[in-house]
């Protein structure tokens, strides 16, 4: 019988091989402080680090570093990650909002079947419906906008007929 190939203990103690990678430790610089920002109690901060996640979401290695690193800092994982951007959904400021559901978006888009039965378990339909009431004053109200609305365009349609 043959015998068992030692192996090399060295390889048992090594460290994070993502931390040897250049690559890596750009993107580690780049993500840490959109994850410490995105818990901060400075609106200005939160707006920010919302609206920038759905950009680093778009880049594969900003995308995993960023769900790999809030593991470590402020006790994120990709699903916590998921839960943060949905406290950001009851958040106060309303552009804080508006990019915290473009951040889900993109997480979606990019992490795809999980990240979707993950968001409906955490109850996002209901979050998203309280969000859009809220708005939902927004779009009734279109003459202090400037906006034509359906009636408007057909009574134009009309005069033009004559």
């Amino acid at each position: 019988m043959g015998r068992a190939k030692k192996t090399n203990k060295k390889t048992k103690t090594d460290t994070n091989p993502l931390l040897r990678d250049e690559k890596y430790v750009k993107a580690r610089e780049k993500v840490l402080p959109v994850i410490e920002s995105l818990k901060s109690g400075n609106e200005k901060d939160r707006k920010w680090s919302t609206a920038i996640i759905s950009e680093l979401l778009q880049d594969d290695t900003l995308r995993l570093t960023l769900l790999r690193e809030g593991t470590r800092i402020g006790g994120l994982s990709d699903l916590g990650l998921v839960n943060a951007l949905l406290d950001r959904l009851t958040d106060n400021n309303l552009e804080v909002k508006y990019d915290a559901v473009d951040s889900i978006d993109a997480l979606v888009l990019k992490e795809g079947q999980g990240t979707c039965k993950e968001l409906y378990r955490k109850n996002v339909l209901t979050l998203l419906e309280k969000l859009l009431n809220e708005v939902r004053p927004d779009f009734t109200s279109t003459e202090n906008l400037g906006i034509c609305t359906v009636p408007d365009l057909r009574e134009r349609g009309q005069q033009g007929a004559t």
